[in-house]
């Protein structure tokens, strides 16, 4: 089986039968949808990454304290 043609659309098609004729001689197989436009993946990524670090640096100041009150 070869690839379908890079590039081709089938916006044009006049029927839905067309459509989807275009669709399987093209092998698409599924649909894609980009919830997040790629420019701010960055900016989430690192916004997650500033949680992340935050939350372990409250679980570390934590334990310091809560270990530093226990006399052994």
């Amino acid at each position: 089986m070869s690839p379908g043609p890079v590039g081709v659309t089938c916006a044009d098609a006049q029927t839905e039968r067309a459509t989807e004729l275009c669709l399987r001689k093209a092998d698409v197989v599924g649909w894609s949808i980009d919830y997040l436009p790629r420019p701010q993946m960055t900016g989430m990524r690192w916004f997650g990454a500033s949680i992340l670090l935050a939350l372990a640096a409250a679980v570390t100041a934590f334990l310091f304290l809560w270990g530093g009150k226990r006399s052994v």
